[in-house]
């Protein structure tokens, strides 16, 4: 994995080639997308402040997307939060500016206001939503060989159940499912292990449906159904694997292996560097 130097000495991951030229592509639309709905809900507290005193509360309530926005530039580096952030945006925004732009062009009805809390998030967090989703889907549909060095994590869903995720990072992997309400007929499985733990993975079939443990919990079993499936191993506790339900194992197996590869090579990088370093 390559690194370069920055400014004050620090070594900084570099980009894939392929990775680096699609972000490029996408650069623009990832100001645009935040920048033109946080500008029109500021030019609309302006316009409507004008000359006006005691709007205080107003303004600063107007300022909340800009925190957004500034969010939403800095994950550059993950594709597959935009579509997410830019939904809860476009609510956001929605609910900041829609009142002020009533207030402003509309006359005053309760219908309006009622139509426009309850339309205007569903079609402008849609939109962004969609806009942000082709964006991600530009960059994360690379060569899968340029994403192993990319910096990014990468999130898969379970097939059958959505709800279930593994996350490989460039230092450990991650298995969550979540629910919207909790409660004792819901299992929530949440783990992470480092990538140097990892000692198996194997792809193949599961013939029977079946509830499993796996490791890093204790609590949560997890169920799996029939198909193929990704099996990752971690030597210390070989009755615990994580078996995935994809029919992605071959790739996510791939990646696993390259960031594991890569981790390796940069940490004995980084011990010759430091015997390098402090050679008389």
């Amino acid at each position: 994995m390559e690194t370069t130097a920055t400014k004050d000495g620090a070594t900084r991951q570099r980009l894939p080639e392929q990775v680096e030229r699609r972000l490029r592509r996408v650069a623009v639309a990832r100001w645009l997308l935040p920048g033109l709905p946080v500008g029109a809900v500021l030019a609309l507290a302006t316009y409507k402040n004008l000359g006006e005193d005691g709007h205080l509360a107003t303004w600063a309530i107007s300022l909340v997307p800009v925190v957004w926005m500034v969010r939403f530039i800095r994950h550059r580096l993950n594709p597959q939060v935009w579509p997410g952030s830019a939904a809860w945006g476009g609510v956001l925004v929605t609910y900041i500016g829609g009142p002020q732009a009533l207030q402003l062009f509309a006359p005053a009805n309760t219908g309006y206001f009622v139509a426009t809390l309850l339309v205007g998030p569903v079609a402008l967090g849609g939109s962004l939503w969609a806009i942000a989703k082709a964006m991600s889907s530009h960059v994360l549909n690379a060569d899968p060989a340029a994403l192993i060095d990319a910096p990014f994590p990468l999130t898969y869903r379970a097939a059958g159940d959505h709800r279930l995720k593994l996350t490989v990072t460039t230092t450990e992997i991650s298995f969550k499912r979540r629910h919207l309400v909790n409660n004792q007929s819901n299992t929530f499985p949440n783990a992470s292990m480092p990538l140097r733990a990892v000692q198996v993975l194997r792809v193949g079939p599961v013939e029977e449906e079946r509830h499993e443990l796996f490791a890093g919990s204790d609590k949560w079993p997890i169920r799996v159904r029939p198909g193929m499936a990704l099996r990752i191993g971690f030597g210390r506790a070989p009755g615990r694997d994580w078996i995935f339900r994809t029919d992605q194992g071959e790739q996510i197996a791939r990646l696993i292996q390259g960031r594991m590869a890569a981790r390796r090579a940069e940490s004995r990088g980084a011990r010759q560097h430091g015997g390098e370093s402090v050679r008389p």
